[in-house]
């Protein structure tokens, strides 16, 4: 068979995706035209090597087209994604040095609007693999981001079943590129661009869910914080509900505005919430900080036992401010016990302390509205919102007429953009 039958019948196999057939006839061709081998034909060989998952031959191959015409388009794209399935995709630490130099390159080679190119994908690689270093060099991901025009990304989210059969969600391209560029700004100090960034991604992502609308609010609230402007960054964190974390960031504000007993509220009621107690730790230790400083030391000594406790399970070393508050309180290091004695023990402390601080009220349940779980309390003339999960007595209870008790909180009104305050803890008000 002739040299241009062999190239005709080896792209057609190509074409056919039988790039196993199609290989052999691309050996044979390169074999037979020694040093008058087309492009064209090395290609095609390092496109089937590439297609059968062998990306270090195939490099091989596009390097050297490469290197004998740079103008030479399709090969670059093939020379892109073989760097990328080789040493971006699935990087080990072991290949660290290969995974950035190859990351490099492909910044070299491409630009964002191609969009059959590894780029995206590459900077997002690269900007996962910063963020497991220790310090995370904030500055570099910033620098990699900043190569990238969120508006070209994909705005779309996508999902998988995991192996218990759960859907799990994964972030759009634009979301995870507002999401480390927000971090990076509010860790490199830019509180003003980490604000605009935040409003950006709510204006601008497709049908975010609550948990990524929050996100960025909590992040906006933080900035705004870090500028001293405590109140405006209180008026967002009030409206976004009971999450723990939220919570644990407003007691923290309360505290640097020196009002702490509020502040105790909000950590406690952060540390109410169940969750694996060791995501907490930040919250035990500023409720110590706060007892300490209310003159409420008798209870210090169970919070520091239930930090030493989930230390010691998940051997970590304790830090510096935890052995000084040990000393601080002649607290002995312990090994043995258990998390879960020691944390209902602090629950009641935490419900008695709850109740005993927050004023009680009563009222009449005004209005309800159950296709959306909310409701009012009238109390005094004065309208209360709650929402249903806070009813804590006989849910058939809950209509116009019943007359409770119940705490207050301060809220943020959207609609009204000004502090409210909304009922919680309710219960139907004992007849004397």
């Amino acid at each position: 068979m002739k040299i241009d039958e062999l190239k005709e019948k080896a792209n057609q196999l190509r074409k056919e995706m039988n790039f196993s057939a199609a290989e052999e006839l691309y050996r044979d061709i390169i074999e037979k035209s020694g040093k008058n081998a087309s492009l064209w034909d090395e290609w095609g060989l390092a496109y089937c090597l590439y297609k059968q998952q062998n990306y270090s031959e195939s490099l091989t191959l596009c390097e050297k087209v490469h290197v004998a015409d740079e103008t030479f388009e399709p090969v670059i794209s093939l020379l892109g994604w073989n760097l990328y399935n080789l040493y971006v995709k699935d990087s080990k630490d072991k290949h660290k040095d290969n995974f950035f130099s190859s990351v490099s390159r492909i910044i070299a080679l491409f630009e964002q609007d191609d969009e059959f190119s590894p780029l995206v994908l590459t900077i997002f690689k690269a900007i996962d693999m910063l963020n497991k270093q220790d310090p995370i060099p904030y500055e570099k991901i910033i620098n990699y981001l900043l190569l990238l025009h969120p508006e070209n990304l994909d705005n779309k989210k996508s999902s998988y079943k995991g192996k218990r059969g759960v859907v799990i969600e994964l972030p759009s391209q634009k979301e995870k590129y507002y999401t480390n560029y927000v971090k990076a700004l509010r860790a490199t100090n830019r509180n003003e661009d980490a604000i605009k960034e935040c409003d950006k991604a709510l204006s601008t992502l497709e049908e975010p869910s609550i948990k990524t609308k929050n996100w960025f609010l909590k992040n906006k609230a933080l900035a705004i914080a870090d500028q001293n402007n405590y109140q405006e960054a209180l008026n967002i964190l009030l409206g976004l509900g009971d999450d723990w974390s939220v919570l644990l960031v407003i007691a923290e504000i309360y505290e640097k505005i020196f009002d702490y007993k509020k502040s105790l509220q909000f950590a406690i009621k952060c540390a109410l919430v169940k969750i694996d107690p060791s995501l907490k730790i930040k919250c035990y230790l500023l409720i110590c900080r706060l007892l300490d400083k209310l003159g409420l030391k008798n209870e210090i000594r169970g919070h520091i036992n239930l930090i030493q406790l989930i230390y010691t399970k998940h051997k970590w070393r304790l830090s510096d401010e935890i052995k000084q508050l040990m000393a601080a309180h002649k607290v002995d290091p312990i090994t043995k016990g258990s998390i879960e004695m020691e944390y209902v023990r602090l629950t009641s402390f935490w419900e008695k302390y709850q109740s005993e601080s927050q004023e009680q009220y009563s009222g009449i349940i005004s209005k309800t509205f159950p296709e959306k779980f909310y409701g009012f309390i009238n109390s005094n003339n004065v309208d209360y919102f709650f929402v249903f999960k806070d009813f804590k007595a006989d849910k058939k209870q809950l209509k116009i007429g019943t007359r409770v008790c119940f705490n207050l909180v301060e809220s943020f009104n959207k609609k009204k953009d000004a502090m409210s305050k909304n009922a919680v803890n309710i219960i139907i008000e004992k007849k004397m």
